[in-house]
């Protein structure tokens, strides 16, 4: 693929995926990863992680798959395996070859060259694949309309997720009804109680007081408060429920530590609540600079990341990482909202991206 690509060529072929086929002939693993499957079948390799050790302990496990099939199965599972694709009776057959299996956007157009549908993937040619034979009412409605694609290549897929976000709130395809719509539009907020107890509460948006936390539901706001309380021995008398200056119901479980009758400090209280508002954002802390890969071998992708809010994003050179200021001149300033510093936070905690601390005196 890389020598393809050096050439200005995008090297696509079918494939078959020993996974699936594994959990069809080999059914009752725990895990049908290629390491458990080695494990499984006691294959012997030398170094795993290594290209050639896991292609031939995958050609093993390929083996094993035609071990248990008759030439009858074979056939059926090529069939399953590339043949159930069906191309949009719109889409000419010469643009499926360009597309490439490689990190990005993806946008399906209509006959009117009209943005219907965006998404994002690590791999763009195969998520379409999966598209494509996808058996859903929203496959149906895009193989009904599709007439072109387009993409945009990331190589980063926080990068990706990103954009795709952007994009749809920007184009607003038909086809992506759910996260056009996505609006936040309840919040968690502070008030202070006439006892000086802070009080957590759930509203909707829009009023003056500074929000807390936002959530594009009332459940999903609740959901999250009464994990903060639970987690945080908050009382439900200052979250949940309004407070009658009796006890609550945890108070007799040993759950709550009193408040609620004033026996707890408040101050104390006070700073159990700071704790439950941070975990409930779970909170991006700092300045700095995420390094995660780029389109091209010697392209980094860069993000902003300011007092814990993501501020932009952009590509740099490998060789500038450590010039403070080419990093910034590399970022394109872009809006967040809730669903972006999501995404971010999703990532960062699944991810482990190199970060360059941001100087307070960068002019």
């Amino acid at each position: 693929k890389e020598a393809f690509k050096d050439l200005g060529y995008t090297f696509n072929r079918p494939f078959l995926c020993t996974v699936k086929l594994s959990r069809e002939y080999f059914p009752g693993l725990n895990s049908y990863s290629l390491e458990n499957l080695i494990r499984h079948f006691n294959i012997p390799v030398n170094q795993r992680h290594r290209a050639l050790e896991d292609a031939l302990a995958t050609t093993v496990i390929w083996e094993k798959i035609l071990s248990v099939q008759n030439q009858e199965g074979f056939q059926l599972t090529r069939k399953s395996s590339f043949s159930n694709r069906t191309i949009p009776h719109l889409l000419p057959p010469e643009v499926l070859d360009k597309v490439p299996n490689e990190c990005g956007v993806y946008y399906y157009l209509n006959q009117k060259q009209e943005i219907i549908y965006i998404g994002h993937s690590v791999h763009i040619r195969q998520r379409l694949d999966e598209h494509l034979t996808d058996l859903t009412a929203k496959a149906a409605r895009l193989d009904e309309k599709i007439a072109n694609i387009d993409w945009v290549l990331t190589g980063s897929e926080l990068y990706a997720a990103i954009l795709e976000s952007f994009e749809i709130k920007k184009h607003q395809p038909i086809i992506n009804k759910a996260q056009r719509t996505k609006e936040y539009t309840y919040e968690i907020y502070t008030e202070i109680s006439l006892s000086g107890y802070k009080i957590l509460s759930i509203r909707k948006t829009g009023r003056e007081e500074t929000a807390a936390l936002k959530y594009p539901t009332m459940k999903a706001a609740k959901n999250a408060l009464l994990k903060a309380t639970k987690t945080f021995r908050l009382c439900r008398h200052f979250t949940l429920e309004s407070g009658t200056g009796s006890a609550c119901f945890e108070y007799h479980l040993a759950e709550c530590d009193g408040a609620c009758i004033g026996l707890e400090n408040k101050d104390t209280y006070n700073e159990r609540v700071k704790l439950a508002l941070a975990s409930l954002g779970n909170e991006i802390l700092g300045s700095f600079y995420l390094i995660d890969k780029g389109t091209e071998r010697n392209k980094e992708t860069v993000f902003k990341i300011e007092y814990g809010q993501f501020t932009g994003m952009g590509y740099v050179d490998m060789d500038t990482l450590t010039n403070e200021f080419h990093l910034e001149d590399a970022i394109t300033k872009m809006p967040t909202n809730p669903e972006i510093q999501s995404i971010v936070r999703q990532f960062m905690a699944k991810y482990r991206y190199k970060r360059i601390a941001i100087s307070e005196n960068l002019d």
